[in-house]
């Protein structure tokens, strides 16, 4: 019976181990910054705001670059 003993306890201790895995994942998500909610009215004066500005290529790439950054967010 002492021949199993050892491997058992060590068994034991690694699962203890990975007990502490909860608090690493709070951690990741505390990195994470919230996502500000634009309510339908505000996300509709936004795109009529945008569609009234002459054509800046520019403009319209950071607006798209924001739109990825807050699905990386939203999976975050």
């Amino acid at each position: 019976m002492k021949p199993l003993l050892a491997p058992l306890t060590l068994s034991l201790i690694c699962l203890t181990a990975c007990a502490t895995d909860r608090s690493s994942l709070d951690a990741v998500r505390s990195l994470c910054p919230a996502i500000i909610d634009y309510g339908a009215e505000f996300q509709a004066q936004l795109a009529a705001e945008l569609q009234s500005l002459p054509d800046h290529p520019g403009l319209w790439r950071a607006m798209l670059d924001y739109g990825q950054l807050r699905a990386a967010l939203r999976a975050c």
